[in-house]
Parts: structure tokens; C-alpha cells; sequence
């Protein structure tokens, strides 16, 4: 399935592996045959230290599986808010869009995850951006009854 060394050790949260492979000359970019890379996986797992290490190591905060889905998304859609910090620090762009126009602010808001929210606000997310539907974060908290994010959009 392709899966690396340092998939492994990002999924697994050890970040002296992470940082040993990377020194080693480790592509910190090398997606899985599904498109998923290492620094995907850390963020999915909320393993902030590896998502930090990765970032620092030259990992791509924006690169996209063939959906369009990324990092800071599958941070977001795992609430790791922790992660979603680190990734808006290391330079994910907060309002990319997966294919069917959905954001990380509305995997968030779909989660009613008001950490993430919050920090995806903070991050620069805009709360206007919609789906290709047409529906924005709010109007997903709104129907949702997700008061806690209705107040932080």
C-alpha cells in the first residue's frame, strides 16, 4: 500500500523516529497509494509533536489526497485542536477546500467541535466560505442546533 518508515512512526507518534528518518534524508511528502502522507496521518492521530516535526522537516501543510482532502481536515475531522494550531503555524492554508467545496472550519462545525472551530477562526478561516451546495459553517451549526459554534462563528 506503499506505507514508509516514517508513516509509521508519525502515526505511532514517535517523534525521535520521525526526526531520525527526516535527518536520514526521509521524503517528508511521499504519499501512500491511497495519497495519504505522514504528516496526514500525525494530524489524523492528533500526534502534534510528529505534526510539528514533519512541518519543520519540509512536509507540505497543504498537499491534498485526490479528494482534496488534507491535514489540517482529517485535524479537524479528529479534533485535534492541538494539531490544527500547529498546522495554521506551519502554513496550511485555512480555507482550502476539499472537491465538494468543504472546509476544515466545517469538518469542525459538522463535529461541533468548538476547540477546533475556534482555532481555525483564529487561523484566519472564513466563516462565509460554502460547500459547492451552497451551505456555509453557520448555516451547518444553525441546522445542526450546535449553539456553542453558532456563538463562535
Amino acid at each position: 500500500d506503499g506505507e514508509t518508515a516514517l508513516m509509521i512512526a508519525s502515526r505511532l507518534g514517535n517523534e525521535a523516529c520521525v526526526r531520525a528518518l527526516l535527518s536520514g534524508g526521509a521524503s517528508p511528502d511521499q504519499a501512500k497509494n491511497s495519497g495519504e502522507t505522514a504528516l496526514m496521518m500525525a494530524s489524523r492521530g492528533g500526534m502534534e509533536a510528529c505534526v510539528r516535526a514533519l512541518l519543520s522537516g519540509g512536509a507540505s501543510p497543504d498537499q491534498a489526497k485526490e479528494d482534496g482532502e488534507t491535514a489540517l481536515m482529517l485535524a479537524s475531522s479528529g479534533g485535534n485542536a492541538a494539531c490544527v494550531c500547529a498546522l495554521l503555524s506551519g502554513g496550511a492554508s485555512p480555507d482550502h477546500a476539499k472537491n465538494g467545496g468543504e472546509t476544515a472550519l466545517m469538518i469542525a462545525t459538522y463535529r461541533s467541535d468548538e476547540a477546533c472551530v475556534r482555532a481555525l477562526l483564529s487561523g484566519g478561516a472564513s466563516p462565509d466560505q460554502a460547500k459547492n451546495s451552497g451551505e456555509t459553517a453557520l448555516m451547518m451549526a444553525s441546522r445542526g442546533g450546535m449553539e456553542a459554534c453558532v456563538r463562535a462563528l
